[in-house]
């Protein structure tokens, strides 16, 4: 059975090899149009559904001479034990045909154009061989507009958007129609605050907390399924997904920025994929400084005689954040994944607040002499995220149709002091002090089969386990006799525990 064996695999490689000789010279790497080339997949399967070992899978450019054309070879392999092949470096944008041949089974002809894919893959589905019939020629197509409109959701492609890099997420959110982001940071959306969620699954972390630059693309989910979140929202579902980058060999980059106050941002991706294995590390820093003024004037006309309010604002707002990831994935074959991955982010804000407001009769009346108010504030706040999971994903021939389970677990701790002090026109003088911290963890375990049996129908099943366990620790302290006096009437001390249980 082995000298079989060793036999079929020399007369096929010296098939292959023959093949390759016969291909026209190229001058150098095959290309398409610019977006690069991708590593595409399948399985050669006999008519029992069985996979065809050795099969030889060759790939073409199709070249017009005048009114011939023909046909240069520009990759090819075998398939292995179980049917599965993979060819690497082909072209898009260019029309190409894809030949199929094993012993004792007629040739397979497939004609194919890609187009630019984020992900650097796709999966032709399986080529079955059997006798007397040939396959139907088809048009593989993708597209990556900066936003389309799929079966349940708004897609919108951070990459072709430049303005948000070197910023955060918030600064991505602000520029997608039908969201809206305030002054601080508040996401509403259909008048309602959604929930965000990082790859499908609920976050820690604010949106201020997430780099620009490691966004892949935005899910805008206005009506979401159980799959997202069993206990509802009525704002819907921000679906932030992360980059993560799975293409063949050494891959990388480097980036960095510094706008006119001098606020540095920088980052980095890497990742090394050799055979079943894809090995990825990100990380992330940027630095904040914002610097904001603002002028209120109020009339009051409930008062005799008529007062007016004048309060002016001074805000900055210093600090940094940094964010890392590293993780593997687990290629077991072309249609069955596994990824493990570990996340840290760290953070600092130092925000300040001036208060000036004074308070005047609008006719200089003595019955309402005017009045003073000062105001500081200046606080410190800390964070440490650290993040993990361990995701399986399969993909069924029908494209859309995969089976996903995942565990994730994500903590967060945040340490907070601040120091504010009031001051008079009547000499009077109050110092007060907040300080304290508080911490979030979120366990989720999920497992989801998504089926789409016609282009025009999507049919959903899982299961869902969300533990989420929020508390916070505040102190509050005044200054009394040169010494800071705890109030305990306002001390806090707030624990809630969230379990979700979900099919």
């Amino acid at each position: 059975m082995k000298i079989m064996r060793s036999s079929v695999l020399v007369v096929c490689l010296v098939l292959l090899g023959f093949g390759l000789m016969q291909a026209q010279p190229g001058g150098g790497r095959p290309g398409g149009k610019p977006g690069g080339a991708l590593s595409v997949y399948g399985k050669v399967i006999d008519e029992q559904k069985k996979g065809i070992e050795y099969a030889i899978v060759k790939v073409f450019k199709t070249v017009s001479i005048g009114d011939s054309t023909n046909l240069e070879l520009i990759g090819g392999g075998l398939s292995a034990g179980n049917g599965d092949f993979s060819v690497d470096q082909i072209p898009t944008g260019v029309s190409l045909l894809m030949r199929i041949e094993a012993l004792g089974y007629d040739t397979q002809d497939k004609s194919i154009l890609l187009q630019p894919s984020n992900s650097g893959e796709k999966d032709l589905g399986n080529f079955i061989l059997t006798a007397g019939k040939t396959m139907d020629a088809v048009v593989i197509e993708a597209e990556n507009p900066a936003s389309k409109l799929e079966f349940d959701k708004r897609v919108f492609d951070v990459e072709k958007n430049p303005v948000s890099s070197g910023g955060t997420a918030e600064d991505v959110l602000k520029s997608i129609p039908s969201v809206q982001v305030d002054l601080d940071g508040n996401v509403s959306m259909r008048n309602a605050s959604p929930q965000i969620f990082i790859d499908g699954r609920p976050t820690t972390l604010t949106i201020d907390q997430i780099p620009a630059d490691a966004i892949q693309r935005v899910e805008v989910i206005t009506n979401p399924s159980a799959k997202y979140d069993a206990s509802g929202g009525g704002g819907g579902i921000i679906n932030i997904v992360m980059k993560n980058n799975r293409s063949t060999g050494y891959n990388g980059s480097v980036r960095a920025g510094v706008d006119k106050r001098g606020r540095l941002n920088g980052g980095l991706d890497f990742n090394f994929r050799e055979g079943k294995f894809n090995f990825f590390v990100n990380g992330n820093f940027n630095k904040r400084k914002s610097i904001t003024t603002g002028q209120t004037t109020r009339t009051d006309l409930t008062t005799t005689p008529l007062t007016s309010l004048i309060q002016s604002d001074n805000n900055s707002n210093e600090g940094y954040f940094g964010n890392g990831k590293i993780g593997v994935d687990w290629f077991i074959d072309n249609r069955n994944t596994i990824t493990l991955s570990q996340s840290l982010t760290i953070g600092q804000f130092n925000p300040t607040t001036y208060t000036e407001t004074t308070t005047d009769s609008i006719d200089n009346s003595d019955a309402y002499p005017s009045s003073f108010y000062y105001r500081s504030s200046e606080t410190d706040r800390q964070w440490r995220n650290y993040g993990a999971s361990l995701l399986f994903k399969h993909l069924f021939e029908k494209e859309g149709s995969e089976l996903t389970g995942d565990i994730n677990y994500n903590q967060i701790r945040s340490v907070f002091e601040g120091n504010y002090q009031n001051s008079y026109d009547n000499g009077f003088l109050s110092n007060q002090r907040q300080e304290g911290g508080g911490g979030r963890n979120i366990f989720t375990a999920q497992s989801d089969l998504m089926l789409r049996p016609r282009a025009n129908l999507k049919i959903e099943t899982g299961a869902r386990v969300m533990t989420s366990r929020l508390y916070s620790d505040f102190d509050n302290f005044t200054f009394s006799n040169n010494e800071w006096v705890e109030i305990s009437g306002l001390a806090v001390n707030y624990v809630f525990n969230d379990y979700v249980y979900a099919v």
